[in-house]
C-alpha cells in the first residue's frame, strides 16, 4: 500500500510519498555542438499549444515554457505556490481577487508589455469556450483597473483558485493584440511569447518539439520558483513523443534521451537496478484510473447490468497484474489524502452476485461488448485482465486499442459520432491537489464533452457546485465523500486505482519537478 498524500487547504501541503529527491544535479553536463541540449520524452501526441485547447501534458509543456501565469506551483515534494507574473495578489473579498502584474514583462515580436488586459482576454476566452472552461464556472469577469492592475470578479467564492486553477494552463496569459492578429486562435505557431523559451521547431509527423531560448525574454526575481536560479539553463529542450513506455525505456538505456517517465510496472525493476549515471524519481500522484460504462448504450442503461460488472471487477488483481503494485486501489476519483477521499473498505469481487444481477436483467448467458482504451502498456494490460474477469460471468469483451490522436476525440460530440458507439471505457488521468479537478468532468455539463459515460446525476452535479464554492474544509470533505458514494451507487464508474509515476533522469540534469513529478520546463537546470 502506497503512503497517502496529505493535504489541507489551510496549509496547502502534500506530504506525498516521494522516493528520493525530486531534484537532481551532477557534474556531467551534456553539450551539443551548438550548446547545451536536454532530450526529454513525452508520452502523448500534441494537439495544441494554445491554452484554449489542452488535452495532455504534452500540450501544456510549451505553454509553461513560453507564457506566464499569475502564480506557479513550487518545485519539490510539498504542494505550495509562489508569485509568477503577479507582483502581488490577494482578496478584497471572497469574490474579488486583486492582482498586480510585474511591470516590464515583454511580449516578443514587438507587442509591448504583458498587461492586465492580456490577462482578461486570456481568462475570459478560456471561460467561454476552452477545454478547461469548467475551471472558471464562477467567473463573472476580469475587471481591468490599470495597465498592470486587475480584479478577478466571481459569482461565488472559488475554493480551488490557488490550489488548482491559477498555477495551471487554464490561467495562462496570451497576448491579446497578437491573438487578434491571427484571428483569435492558433494551433502550434505562437504569435507572441513572454517566457524564457519559444518554439524553435515542431513536427507533428515526428512528434519532436524543440524549445529554444527566447532572446526577448526579460527575467524577473524568482521566476523559476527558486531565487537565484537561472530559469533558462539549457540552450535547447527537445521533447519527443514516444507512445510506449517500454520503447521509451529502451531509448533511455540506449542513450537517445536524457529523461523519461516509465511504466508503472517498471518501477519495482528499476528500484532494484538503477541504470548507471541515472536517478530514479518516484512520486505518488493525485491522478486516478477508472473503468466506465456508457449509460446510454444498451445493456449498460440497466443499473443491474452496471452493478453486475462492478461486482465482477477485481482491482487488486489489476494492480498486481498490470501495475506491479505501483498503485493504490481506489474507492473513487479522489486520491487518498485529499479532501473528499472516501475512506471506506471496498467490497471484494462477488461473481455469484454479478451472475444473479445479470439474470435478473434478462441476460443469464451474458453478452458481447467491447472496451475502448488508449494504447498504453499498463492500461492495455489492465483491460486484458478485465476481459478475463468479465468472461467469468459470461460477458465477452473485445479490447479496442487506439493511439492518442484518435482516442481523445472518441467521446466528444464536437468531434463526430464515435461517442454513440462507445460501450465500456478505460481511462487514466492526471489531476491536481484539489478534488474538484477530478470531480468536475462527471457532472451533467460534461455529457458530450469529457463525461464519456454520459452519466447525468442531478445530485452529483449539485454537490459539485456546492463543494466548489465552499471554503469550509470539513464541509467540502463531507460533500466530496458523498459524491464518491453517489458514483459508486449508480455504478457507471468502477474506480480502479491511483498510480505512482516514475522517471529515469540523467544525473547531470536537475528536473525540478512539482510534487507529482510533472514537468515545468522553465525550471529544468543542471549543476
Amino acid at each position: 500500500m502506497l503512503p497517502p498524500i496529505r493535504l489541507t487547504r489551510r496549509q496547502f501541503i502534500q506530504a506525498a510519498g516521494a522516493t528520493g529527491v525530486l531534484s537532481f544535479a551532477g557534474p556531467n553536463i551534456s553539450w551539443a555542438a551548438d550548446g547545451k541540449i536536454l532530450k526529454v520524452r513525452v508520452r502523448n501526441e500534441a494537439h495544441s499549444f494554445d491554452p484554449l485547447i489542452t488535452i495532455s501534458e504534452t500540450d501544456t509543456i510549451p505553454m509553461h515554457a513560453s507564457f506566464e501565469r499569475l502564480i506557479e506551483y513550487n518545485s519539490g515534494d510539498q504542494w505550495g505556490w509562489h508569485l509568477g507574473a503577479a507582483e502581488s495578489i490577494g482578496y478584497d473579498s471572497p469574490t474579488r481577487l486583486r492582482f498586480r502584474l510585474r511591470p516590464g514583462i515583454k511580449w516578443s515580436n514587438g507587442y509591448g508589455e504583458v498587461t492586465a488586459e492580456d490577462f482578461k482576454y486570456s481568462i475570459e476566452r478560456i471561460a467561454a469556450e476552452g477545454t478547461s472552461k469548467m475551471e472558471w464556472t464562477q467567473l463573472i469577469e476580469v475587471a481591468v483597473e490599470g495597465p498592470q492592475d486587475g480584479v478577478i470578479v466571481l459569482k461565488a467564492p472559488q475554493a480551488n483558485l490557488f490550489s488548482n486553477t491559477l498555477p495551471r494552463d487554464m490561467a495562462t496569459i496570451v497576448c491579446k493584440a497578437a491573438m487578434e492578429d491571427v484571428g483569435g486562435k492558433f494551433t502550434f505557431d505562437m504569435p507572441a511569447v513572454s517566457g524564457p523559451y519559444k518554439v524553435g521547431d515542431f513536427s507533428p509527423s515526428t512528434g519532436v518539439l524543440i524549445m529554444v531560448r527566447n532572446e526577448e525574454h526579460v527575467p524577473y526575481p524568482g521566476a523559476s520558483g527558486k531565487e537565484g536560479v537561472d530559469e533558462c539553463y539549457w540552450d535547447e529542450l527537445h521533447f519527443t513523443h514516444v507512445a510506449s513506455h517500454k520503447t521509451a525505456e529502451l531509448a533511455y538505456l540506449a542513450g537517445d534521451i536524457d529523461a523519461t517517465d516509465i511504466a508503472e510496472s517498471s518501477i519495482p525493476e528499476f528500484k532494484n537496478n538503477v541504470p548507471e549515471n541515472t536517478n530514479l524519481v518516484t512520486a505518488n500522484t493525485t491522478g486516478f484510473t477508472w473503468f466506465g460504462m456508457n449509460v446510454e448504450h444498451a445493456p449498460f442503461d440497466d443499473i443491474r447490468v452496471r452493478r453486475a460488472i462492478q461486482a465482477a471487477i477485481d482491482p487488486w488483481e489489476i494492480n498486481e497484474g498490470a501495475y506491479f503494485g505501483a498503485a493504490s486501489v481506489g474507492t473513487g476519483v479522489i486520491a487518498p489524502g485529499l479532501e473528499g477521499y472516501w475512506d471506506v473498505e471496498r467490497p471484494k469481487p462477488d461473481l455469484d452476485k454479478a451472475r444473479a444481477l445479470l439474470a435478473e436483467a434478462g441476460l443469464p448467458n451474458g453478452f458481447d461488448t467491447n472496451i475502448t482504451v488508449l494504447n498504453s502498456d499498463a492500461q492495455v494490460a489492465a483491460c486484458q485482465i478485465i476481459q478475463s474477469q468479465l468472461a467469468q460471468i459470461g460477458v465477452n469483451v473485445e479490447v479496442l486499442q487506439y493511439e492518442g490522436g484518435t482516442f481523445w476525440n472518441l467521446g466528444q460530440e464536437v468531434k463526430g459520432d464515435d461517442w454513440k458507439s462507445l460501450e465500456l471505457i478505460f481511462q487514466q488521468w492526471t489531476s491536481s491537489p484539489d478534488p474538484n479537478r477530478a470531480t468536475q468532468w462527471f457532472t451533467s455539463a460534461g455529457v458530450g464533452d469529457w463525461n464519456w459515460e454520459r452519466w447525468d446525476s442531478e445530485e452529483y452535479t449539485r454537490l459539485n457546485e456546492e463543494a466548489m464554492t465552499s471554503v469550509d474544509e470539513e464541509e467540502r470533505d463531507r460533500i466530496y465523500q458523498r459524491m464518491m458514494e453517489v458514483m459508486w451507487e449508480d455504478a457507471a464508474y468502477v474506480p480502479i486505482n491511483h498510480v505512482q509515476i516514475g522517471w529515469l533522469v540523467r544525473d547531470h540534469a536537475n528536473m525540478n519537478f512539482i510534487p507529482n513529478a510533472r514537468i515545468r520546463p522553465r525550471r529544468i537546470g543542471a549543476a
